[in-house]
């Protein structure tokens, strides 16, 4: 399929966003920013923080649709594993995509691509690949990695592709390097993945409080952050965390 430049242009036009930052920096209330009806994905049993964040915001509460997946077993007694009740609620949205079908929710959150990384390797260990050789059953193996790297990049290749904004939350923590003695933010997540992982996304961001204790979301690189980046042009270094100030900028 082709089509002009000049089409892009035209129609809605949506934020996709890998926002990455160290526990208790307000990923999740900001996320909460995001426009219209939203779809919470919630790995990391969490969303808590914003339901009294925005305890006196009957608007806002009732904008938000959550599927509490952190909740799940990973090898349920009765009813679906956690994994497979995810990958058959997405297939609904899929179908609708495919269909040009409008989506009942205008911004989707998964919040966080580290606990759904656990919950996939788990799955392989418990549920879906339990015949692979493995040094002992609480151990992943290198053929569960190889196939982690496959199944997230289709997950992430999907769920981007979906008519709506799409955020993507993700935790980090300082790491020093052993060569260098450097400490930079690293994601964290298993797999060489991590290192790739800014490509699949428009907007990749680093929430944090800054030196006046305003929460803020860093947009470009640094010596400290180096995944950070942005195709927005005149994108300040730092913004305030809030979606509004990703569409102030064009």
């Amino acid at each position: 399929m082709s089509i002009k430049l000049s089409e892009l242009t035209q129609g809605p036009s949506h934020a996709k966003v890998l926002l990455l930052g160290p526990s208790g920096a307000g990923k999740t209330v900001a996320a909460a920013t995001f426009p219209g009806k939203k779809l919470w994905l919630d790995f990391d049993n969490k969303i808590s923080s914003a339901a009294n964040f925005y305890s006196q915001d009957k608007v806002m509460l009732e904008s938000i649709e959550v599927k509490q997946y952190g909740k799940m077993s990973i090898k349920p007694a009765t009813g679906k594993p956690r994994i497979a009740q995810f990958q058959e609620d997405m297939a609904v949205y899929f179908k609708m995509h495919d269909a040009k079908q409008k989506l009942p929710f205008d911004t989707l959150i998964l919040d966080t691509i580290t606990t759904l990384s656990d919950s996939l390797l788990e799955d392989y260990r418990y549920v879906s690949q339990t015949g692979v050789k493995r040094p002992n059953v609480d151990q992943n193996s290198q053929s569960d990695y190889g196939l982690f790297a496959t199944h997230f990049k289709q997950i992430i290749g999907r769920l981007l592709a979906l008519e709506c904004n799409v955020l993507f939350v993700g935790h980090t923590q300082m790491e020093q390097d052993e060569a260098t003695g450097l400490r930079t933010n690293e994601i964290l997540m298993p797999g060489q993945l991590k290192a790739k992982l800014g490509i699949y996304f428009e907007e990749v961001y680093f929430a944090k409080i800054n030196q006046k204790g305003e929460r803020v979301w860093q947009t470009q690189a640094d010596g400290k952050t180096t995944f950070c980046r942005t195709q927005r042009r005149n994108m300040p270094i730092e913004i305030t965390a809030n979606y509004a100030e990703i569409v102030r900028v064009r």
